[in-house]
């Protein structure tokens, strides 16, 4: 049966590509005696029998293939924009804690937010430079452009000795992790097969908190070392030396390459991700669908610069309905994902546990970041078999749990959190370790489902995903800069108790929204997902696609 399934085509017929003078782009022909599967609407009447013959036809063979060595490589050479993106964000914390008068004077809350948060509206910078090079130039050319600043901010970081260059510094970071953060998870979903989308896609969050783990060690050990703060800084800088090197040896995804006309070099990324599982029959039947999806090329870097061109595709993700269906569920998921209360512990864990009374708090946020490993490791054996949405509607009361104890434990720590300045006579309350047990509570929860699930560029089409991605990249950005330039005063002002009953509220808000508005894309080719969303956030269909879908490959089985 295994060797009918996978039988060989024998077929001379090739997809040749015709230029359309006037519009400037390549016309993708469909490959002849290949035909792609047809789009249909999953909300039809005829529904299960339109789905049942959808998915007998979406080439399983290609989505169903295990990542042979060298997806591997091209996987875990994007990883390390992951482990960029996760020590720009928690190195700053033991940073802020150890640098005490190296940048002239020791530093006051706002001056720790305005350093915390300048690396996020830099971010905000990056994510539309990002998407631009990306659309005009191609995946590859931002990610070198982001690691190029990233190397220029470390060094400018390492060697400050005043605010305003450590803020130029962080705002050159922000804009590299910006660029890397819109890129690289658009990159992997496009060249992931579906049945394991969830977990490469995994892998980048996983390389964000083992980098976030790592930053905590660096920071404990250089903490005793006079301004060991530079090397916390200096370190990282592995990071992205490799990825700048590595991704030259990687190609562009078959998305790209397709958009720009390149048919035959999306077969052949195919033949080298897939063989031997797949055949040139089920290849050629890929290469036909995205063709079929992607219906206008990408802009041609060699073309002169119009605005027109440029913003096209902006004026396409926001004027068309199903775009913005897709736009707020991405976008909110990134808010609601954002707005739990967890970058607050990433960004001010060591200031939180100085001022709980805690000695050694370098050494304490080493937990908080291994319950970081630990969820993002359950995340990534679960979300291709129980879903994401099912992962976070499971977690996210877990979650409402925790700041409901926090702001019932903050009112009985008995030390002043005035100027967040350690207090080296306070006593540890047991109020100190409920609030240190939750926050690990907490991170588990949020790791092991939303803190992933929220890096959805799958949900836009070919024509405006780097778009998409862009967007939802900078609401990431933007509720960081939000987060990270209100938490310490917002604490010290209003008290830590109202603080975490806001973050309560917001959260369950955020279980609603994923309740009625996040469909689950669990196992769809990237080409099936527009579908569900044609009249509503797609949430009834994108169950009875799965229903369907199952019921399919049961079949497929069989056969």
């Amino acid at each position: 049966m295994a060797r009918k399934h996978f039988a060989k085509r024998k077929s001379n017929d090739k997809p040749t590509i015709e230029h359309d003078e006037k519009k400037g782009g390549a016309v993708h022909p469909e490959p002849t005696n290949v035909p792609p599967p047809a789009r249909t609407s999953v909300g039809s009447e005829t529904s299960a029998s339109l789905l049942v013959t959808q998915i007998r036809s979406e080439h399983l063979s290609i989505e169903d293939t295990r990542p042979n060595r060298r997806l591997k490589f091209i996987v875990a050479t994007l990883s390390l924009g992951g482990c960029m993106f996760g020590s720009d964000t928690a190195i700053i914390g033991p940073v802020l804690l150890d640098i005490d008068k190296s940048l002239g004077h020791e530093l006051e809350p706002n001056e720790k937010s305005l350093i915390t948060s300048t690396c996020f509206g830099g971010a905000i910078v990056g994510c539309f430079s990002g998407a631009f090079i990306s659309q005009r130039y191609g995946r590859k050319a931002g990610i070198r452009v982001g690691c190029i600043l990233n190397i220029a901010a470390v060094t400018l970081n390492t060697s400050s000795f005043s605010v305003a260059q450590m803020v130029v510094g962080r705002i050159i970071s922000g804009i590299s992790i910006g660029i890397i953060s819109t890129i690289v998870p658009t990159y992997l979903a496009e060249v992931a097969p579906s049945r394991y989308r969830g977990f490469i896609q995994g892998i980048w969050t996983q390389a964000v908190v083992s980098s976030q783990l790592l930053s905590y060690g660096i920071g404990a050990i250089f903490a005793p070392v006079h301004e060991g703060w530079r090397y916390m800084y200096l370190l990282p800088v592995i990071f992205p030396i490799g990825l700048l090197i590595l991704v030259n040896f990687c190609p562009e995804s078959p998305h790209e390459l397709i958009s720009r006309g390149k048919i035959e070099d999306a077969k052949e990324f195919y033949r080298t991700t897939t063989k031997p599982q797949a055949s040139e029959e089920h290849i050629a039947q890929k290469v036909a669908s995205l063709c079929n999806e992607i219906k206008a090329p990408s802009t041609d870097s060699s073309k002169k610069f119009s605005f027109k061109a440029e913003f096209a595709p902006y004026k396409q993700l926001i004027g068309s309905p199903q775009n913005r269906r897709k736009l707020v569920a991405a976008c909110g998921l990134m808010f609601g994902s954002q707005f739990t209360g967890f970058n607050s512990l990433t960004f001010f864990s060591v200031t939180l546990l100085a001022t709980l009374g805690f000695k050694k708090p370098e050494a304490m946020a080493i937990p908080l970041g291994a319950a970081n490993f630990v969820g993002t490791l359950v995340y990534l054996f679960l979300v291709d078999k129980l879903g994401r949405r099912r992962l976070m509607l499971m977690t996210l009361p877990f979650i409402i749990i925790s700041c409901g104890v926090f702001a019932a434990a903050w009112r009985n720590v008995g030390v002043d959190i005035a100027g967040f300045h350690p207090h080296p006579d306070a006593i540890l309350r047991w109020a100190a370790w409920l609030i240190y047990s939750f926050m690990i509570v907490f991170v588990l929860s949020y790791s092991s489902a939303i803190g992933n699930a929220a890096w959805s560029t799958e949900l836009f089409p070919m024509e405006v995903r780097a778009q998409g991605a862009m967007a939802m990249a900078t609401s990431n950005w933007l509720s960081n800069i939000i987060i990270s330039a209100t938490f310490l005063l917002q604490m010290e002002g209003s008290s830590p108790t109202w603080t975490y009953v806001f973050y309560g509220i917001i959260n369950c808000l955020t279980t609603a929204g994923v309740y009625f508005g996040f469909a689950e894309t669990k196992g769809m080719p990237l080409e099936t997902i527009s579908n569900i969303f044609e009249n509503d956030f797609g949430v009834k269909k994108a169950e009875t696609w799965q229903k369907e879908h199952k019921k399919g490959r049961a079949q497929n089985s069989e056969v």
